[in-house]
């Protein structure tokens, strides 16, 4: 293997390397966020029910995320409609990504006719 040839390898390994540390450090972020923020409604397992901390207002995760554009982009207008801090939104979401298809069906449910 000529010289660049293994550079470029070292690279992408070193690169594959940071991208697994970066996902790894963003999986205990979103673990600390939902701990902190999170909690199931009382009596139910279900994921969908889960809802905010009563500190942060109660508020169910399914109704944030029904909120919430497609890309989570209005997370500020959201925290603000609802008077829940950003990181409690931003809770609601790293929730949603482990439980959507829960919340999905939930929020089906509640918007059909």
């Amino acid at each position: 293997m000529t010289r660049h040839r293994t550079e470029r390898a070292k690279g992408g390994l070193m690169a594959h390397t940071l991208n697994r540390k970066h996902r790894q450090s963003s999986e205990r972020d979103m673990e600390t966020l939902i701990a902190h923020y999170i909690e199931p409604y009382p009596g139910r397992a279900d994921p969908a029910e889960a809802r905010l901390m009563v500190a942060e207002g109660g508020v169910p995760v399914w109704a944030i995320i029904g909120a919430l554009t497609e890309n989570g982009s209005n997370r500020e207008a959201v925290a603000r409609d609802y008077r829940v801090s950003r990181a409690a939104v931003d809770a609601a979401w790293a929730y949603y990504q482990r439980h959507r298809t829960a919340i999905d069906a939930h929020l089906a449910v509640n918007n059909a006719p």
